[in-house]
């Protein structure tokens, strides 16, 4: 691209990528530049840092007007006419129309959203509006998977909306909640049995207090208190049986050793058979490098690799026969792609981000 400047800086990425969104969306062509990356596998946060959204100088009047809009929360009659649009009465110039879906689509954390699992994190979705509908209350709208099984299912009323992501046997995987395009309240993962695997609070966008996972036979596996969405204190980590295995200490996100130091070098997890639960590699406190999970079995569960605390390049998890489950690939800790797989081997949903 040729010379750019700076339209609007965020602290959240999600927002950044958001607008990223918004303006693509309008014919503005836009890159991101973020100064720090997140990232986490289980017990570290995504990353808070000054994320720049920048445009070609011809293109900044326009973009500062699509974005101050974008800014504003949605007045009674936009509402009316989204919901219009949604069924299809009174149809909205093309370019309005764009405005109106792009807010709708809020920001669904896969991925990268949100705190939680790699594989629970969301990001943006911009619906297209015939799978848009009015509910009467608000606006309904849907993503399927290849099947046609709904995947992501979004409900909006005036500033409150929530959000439900589901797998391709129809069980709900995951629930959020956002109030003025903002994570509000508790959100959950369930596993594909219906048992809770996360749970976490967060309050005006950021994760507050203690977030708990589970194993599948309902026991705790890590608890990680979170101060303004980053892991901040005592993290304990759990054997199926309740047990404690270990213990780590965390500052404003980042992983101290036992003087106090950010932590370097390899950190491994046994479970209590002295089967490997998984190898972190962290530098300065931050995930760096290879990592990987494992079953109480020895069968590798995932494996990634992280630069500077942000995913990098490819995210693979496994189901437990060894075949592929789900392919992320990410590049300083944005989603480029992912390819979700039944036990077969057949893909049943795919997508990209540009």
């Amino acid at each position: 691209m040729a010379e750019l400047i700076i339209v609007k800086t965020y602290f959240h990425k999600h927002e950044a990528q958001m607008a990223l969104g918004l303006l693509n969306s309008n014919g503005i062509e836009g890159l991101l530049s973020s100064d720090d990356c997140g990232g986490y596998r289980d017990h570290l946060t995504l990353g808070m840092g000054n994320h720049r959204l920048l445009v070609k100088p011809q293109d900044l009047n326009e973009a500062q007007t699509i974005l101050e809009a974008f800014a504003q929360p949605l007045s009674e009659e936009e509402l009316k006419k989204i919901e219009q649009e949604a069924v299809g009465e009174n149809p909205l110039p093309t370019k309005k129309k764009k405005n109106i879906i792009a807010i709708l689509a809020l920001s669904i954390i896969i991925l990268i959203l949100s705190v939680g699992y790699i594989q629970h994190r969301h990001v943006s979705t911009v619906f297209d509006p015939r799978d848009c509908r009015s509910t009467g209350k608000g606006v309904q709208c849907r993503e399927y998977y290849k099947s046609g099984q709904i995947k992501i299912l979004e409900e909006f009323q005036d500033q409150t909306a929530v959000m439900y992501e589901y797998y391709p046997n129809g069980a709900l995987k995951s629930d959020f909640r956002f109030v003025n395009k903002k994570l509000e309240g508790p959100s959950h993962d369930y596993n594909e049995n219906g048992r809770l695997e996360r749970e976490v609070i967060y309050k005006n966008n950021l994760a507050e207090g203690e977030e708990k996972t589970y194993y599948s036979n309902g026991q705790i596996r890590i608890i990680t208190p979170f101060q303004k969405d980053q892991p901040d204190g005592e993290q304990i980590i759990y054997a199926p049986n309740g047990n404690v295995i270990d213990q780590l200490s965390y500052r404003n996100g980042v992983l101290f050793d036992a003087d106090g130091k950010p932590y370097n070098g390899t950190r491994q997890i046994y479970f209590e058979n002295k089967t490997l639960m998984s190898e972190w590699n962290f530098k300065n406190g931050l995930l760096d490098g290879p990592s990987k999970e494992y079953t109480e079995d020895g069968i590798l569960k995932e494996q990634a690799n992280y630069n500077n605390g942000g995913l990098d390049s490819t995210t693979v998890e496994y189901f437990p026969n060894g075949t592929i489950q789900r392919r992320l690939t990410a590049k300083d800790n944005f989603l480029a792609s992912l390819i979700e797989y039944d036990p077969a081997g057949n893909i049943i949903f795919e997508k990209s981000w540009k």
